[in-house]
């Protein structure tokens, strides 16, 4: 199968270091998966480094320019003129390097006529919209239906950006996508998943080797103080603080506005839910687990002195028109976790889902 990701796909993690694109880089060729990625999307990839490096870049200089007025000393800053371009030159060929060295692919643009991408747009198809964008989209399309006509029938699209390519229920793709698919005669061979995690659960994950001794077994006779709750801890208390949630994932009210998590408890029902040894490396474990957090967050007056007794969390005034609230939420964590079997102890944790299930306002 050819997995082709779009670039939404890198948005986390530019370097592909993360947990899953390890699992998915290092053992592709093991799941018979060949990474493809579009020359648009590595183009588009390259970018977004480039941006975000300009982003903190201006970021230093506006931070010592504000530090030397209030100080009245001149602070030179450590980043020299062409750093962005030493920064830029090496990342691509990290980038190109990660891809290809674990046997992937990068696609060629694709041979089709502007008058071919001008009919699309003026008909307003997929994945052009209706106010006419979608340019390099329509590229990464094309690159996907040349990679059909060359031979390869079996075709994953990882693409979280679906409002772009998906039909109204965000799983399957737009119909104007699958009657392209349907005249190369491969509408039920080209897949739409709609984030990295879900391609690697249904698609990557069941073919890794699983081990051939139970995790739990393995620690407490080899790693008596091994503790998945301890262990688990230390990442969330590193990844959890600041970090802002939607009140739709929280599953609480919408009168709470920005609410940030500002304190985590120790990790609670830890769950082992399943288990790989990915060529006889560190072992991978999918975790689920409960973990109270500590929310700050913002409340419109109006919506505060409205509510009743028993719903009103507590609150401070912030200003004139906002209450700044206190509430604690039970949240459900899962992800990937790595674990290195000589030193006993979680390498890495990283979090694919993050949802409310009880919040005590």
């Amino acid at each position: 199968m050819l997995v082709i990701p779009d670039t939404s796909a890198f948005e986390e993690d530019l370097r592909l270091e993360s947990v899953q694109w390890r699992l998915l880089l290092e053992n592709a060729a093991a799941a018979n998966l060949t990474i493809a990625v579009p020359r648009v999307v590595f183009r588009e990839v390259t970018n977004r480094f480039r941006e975000k490096i300009n982003k903190h870049i201006t970021s230093v200089n506006n931070t010592l320019a504000a530090l030397s007025a209030l100080t009245g000393k001149k602070l030179q800053s450590p980043i020299k003129a062409d750093d962005p371009q030493h920064w830029l030159r090496w990342f691509r060929y990290k980038l190109r390097e990660r891809i290809l060295g674990r046997g992937g692919q990068i696609l060629k643009i694709p041979r089709i006529s502007h008058a071919t991408l001008i009919s699309r747009d003026l008909r307003r198809r997929k994945p052009f919209t209706e106010s006419g964008r979608g340019y390099r989209d329509a590229l990464l399309w094309e690159t996907i239906l040349q990679a059909v006509r060359d031979g390869q029938p079996n075709i994953a699209f990882i693409c979280e950006n679906t409002r772009d390519f998906a039909g109204p229920d965000r799983k399957h793709f737009h119909s104007d996508l699958i009657q392209d698919l349907t005249k190369l005669g491969v509408e039920e061979s080209v897949l739409l998943f709609d984030r990295l995690t879900t391609f690697i659960e249904e698609k990557l994950w069941p073919a890794l080797p699983k081990p051939h001794r139970d995790f739990l077994d393995l620690t407490r006779e080899q790693f008596p103080d091994f503790s998945l709750e301890e262990q688990l801890e230390q990442f969330l208390l590193n990844a959890l603080p600041g970090r802002q949630m939607s009140p739709r994932d929280l599953g609480t009210d919408h009168v709470f506005e920005e609410p940030t998590i500002t304190m985590v408890d120790r990790p609670v029902n830890v769950q082992i839910i399943d288990e790989a040894e990915p060529e006889g490396k560190q072992r991978v474990l999918e975790l689920e687990a409960e973990v109270e957090c500590l929310f700050d967050s913002f409340i419109d007056k109006f919506e505060y002195y409205t509510m009743s007794d028993q719903r009103q969390p507590s609150a401070t005034e912030w200003n004139e028109t906002y209450m700044k609230a206190e509430f604690y939420a039970t949240l459900r964590v899962r992800g990937y976790a790595t674990f290195d079997p000589a030193d006993g102890v979680f390498t890495d944790f990283e979090i694919t889902e993050l949802i409310g299930q009880d919040v005590i306002e």
